[in-house]
C-alpha cells in the first residue's frame, strides 16, 4: 500500500508543533511543582544560598530533560533538534517571565550560559526520547 506523502508531511508538521508545545508545558509544570515543594522545604530549613542556587539549576535541568524527552517522543524524529528547541524555548519563556516580574532588562553571560546548557540538556533529552521510542517500535 502506498502512503500519500503529502498527508505524512502535514502530519509531521503538526506533530513537531504539538511536541514542542507539550514538551515546554511539561517542563514548566515540573519546574513549578518542584519549586513549590522546594520553597515549602526552605520554610523549615536554613540552607546556604549556594546550595539553593545549585538545586534550582538541577530542578530546571531535570525539567528540560523530561520535557525534551516527551517532545522528541511525540515528534518521532530528530530528537536532538526538537529537544534543543524545547530546552531553549523553556529558558526563553523563563527569561521573559523574569523580565515581566522584575521589569529590568539584565541579559548577562550567566543568562546566556544557562540558555546554552538548557539547549544542550534538551538535546540530550531528545536523543534519549528518540532512542527509547525506537526500541519499543522494533518489538
Amino acid at each position: 500500500m502506498v502512503k500519500n506523502t503529502m498527508a505524512v508531511n502535514t502530519e509531521n508538521d503538526k506533530s513537531w508543533g504539538r511536541g514542542i508545545f507539550k514538551g515546554v508545558l511539561i517542563s514548566l509544570a515540573i519546574s513549578f511543582l518542584a519549586f513549590v515543594v522546594f520553597a515549602f522545604i526552605l520554610m523549615f530549613l536554613a540552607v546556604d544560598e549556594n546550595i539553593v542556587s545549585a538545586i534550582a539549576v538541577c530542578i530546571s535541568m531535570i525539567s528540560v530533560f523530561a520535557g525534551s524527552y516527551v517532545s522528541a517522543r511525540i515528534v518521532g524524529q530528530k530528537g536532538w533538534l526538537w529537544g534543543g528547541i524545547c530546552g531553549l524555548a523553556y529558558y526563553v519563556i523563563l527569561y521573559i517571565s523574569a523580565l515581566a516580574a522584575i521589569k529590568e532588562f539584565n541579559f548577562s553571560l550567566k543568562t546566556l550560559v544557562m540558555m546554552l546548557i538548557g539547549t544542550l540538556v534538551g538535546m540530550i533529552g531528545g536523543i534519549f526520547g528518540i532512542n527509547s521510542g525506537a526500541k519499543k517500535r522494533r518489538r
